[in-house]
């Protein structure tokens, strides 16, 4: 048996605001992605080990422990960024017909991601 790899079709950058306006979605090459975010791919890998120290999801009403999250806020007023106070993630049951209408508190992202230049 020979070993494939699956290439993964993918949005080029110049085209993402057309994709999304038509089909709502698109995924970015790593490289592009680091374009969009204004970042380089190894400020972007500083973030990977987040990902291994995500709590469970406890607030998922089907019993399952499949779902890892962390929560923060942000307003955005013209080129500012600013944190806002920890708050309960909420979305109502017409978007989330399973988990939606109730308020779901999860633990802040870690100050060290926030931190990060990405």
């Amino acid at each position: 048996m020979t070993a494939t790899t699956l290439t993964i079709p993918s949005t080029p950058l110049d085209t993402l605001a057309a994709a999304l306006a038509e089909r709502g979605h698109a995924l970015l090459a790593p490289v592009d992605f680091a374009r969009f975010a204004s970042a380089t791919i190894g400020e972007l890998d500083t973030l990977k080990p987040s990902w291994d120290a995500l709590p469970p999801d406890a607030h998922l009403r089907d019993g399952g422990r499949y779902r890892r999250r962390r929560h923060a806020s942000f307003v955005v007023e013209a080129r500012e960024v600013r944190l806002v106070a920890q708050r309960a993630h909420w979305q109502p049951v017409e978007y989330n017909a399973l988990h939606g209408g109730i308020e779901r508190w999860f633990e802040p992202i870690d100050g060290a991601v926030l931190a990060a230049p990405a």
